[in-house]
């Protein structure tokens, strides 16, 4: 187990705010759901990290001999909302470990448990999947998997990640996977052609996506599943289908595959 304790300070948030959100999406004083990302970072030392540059000896992840380690997914679930000016403490422990064998090799499937706490109030519940892979045979990308409909959209935007959103967003989150900068990387160990949008930044903005269409239902719980990577200066389209309850989101490439997937669940409305 590992333990991080932070101060819940607007600087991180306003900067993240400025570069990929222009409009705040939560009320005044009040962190935006998922936004904790920007706290309790991991600061591994230089010699503790794996070749791709991502944490090694963490404390919780069990040492794996791959050489890729990929986001996969999350499920957030929100107790209460998080306020500037809070310390709170985030705890991670490892929770479930799977090995399989896919079409490109051995792949380890890695579950992290963490809880954010204020006290002996869970304020936030975070269950993180990453997956470790071996080293990329050539025509590994995955297989395209069609998004709905344009038609079918309730919502809909677009944007473009650049190389300075990209630095940004690991500035932010004191992220050095190599998968962000180093294109020699990708092209040759990655099997990419080009530098990859973190995970978590298209978590967030899935999120915020929901968080602006629906500005009065706040989000109680909401999980994203990592599709297929998305590409530095290349279009994402964002499309959201609302249901009773809660909503569906997709992140698009530009032919309307699927990069990554993503649903919120509205926390009930308070009883008068």
């Amino acid at each position: 187990m590992t333990s991080r304790t932070d101060t819940i300070r607007p600087e991180p948030a306003r900067a993240y705010r400025d570069t990929f959100a222009p409009s705040d999406p939560a009320a005044p004083g009040l962190l935006p759901p998922g936004w904790h990302k920007l706290y309790f970072l991991p600061l591994p030392a230089l010699d503790e990290l794996r070749p791709d540059g991502t944490p090694g000896a963490d404390g919780v992840t069990p040492d794996i001999a791959l050489p890729r380690r990929l986001y996969a997914g999350e499920e957030l679930t929100f107790h209460r909302p998080i306020r500037f000016g809070e310390t709170l403490e985030l705890t991670t422990t490892l929770g479930e470990v799977r090995e399989k064998t896919g079409g490109s090799g051995p792949l380890v499937f890695v579950t992290l448990e963490s809880t954010i706490r204020s006290g002996a109030e869970v304020v936030t519940s975070i269950r993180q999947r990453d997956v470790f892979l071996g080293d990329a045979p050539p025509g590994s990308a995955p297989r395209p998997v069609a998004g709905p409909a344009g038609d079918e959209w309730a919502w809909a935007g677009e944007l473009t990640i650049t190389p300075v959103h990209l630095f940004r967003f690991s500035a932010l989150t004191f992220n050095s996977h190599r998968i962000h900068y180093d294109r020699d990387w990708v092209r040759d160990v990655e099997g990419q052609p080009d530098l990859i949008v973190h995970g978590p930044l298209l978590e967030l903005l899935l999120l915020d996506f929901c968080v602006r269409n629906v500005p009065d239902r706040p989000v109680a719980r909401f999980s994203m599943r990592a599709v297929a990577p998305a590409y530095v200066d290349t279009p994402i389209r964002l499309a959201g289908i609302p249901h009773d309850g809660g909503a569906q989101v997709w992140a698009l490439d530009d032919k309307g595959d699927v990069l990554s997937t993503g649903e919120a669940v509205w926390a009930a409305p308070d009883a008068d």
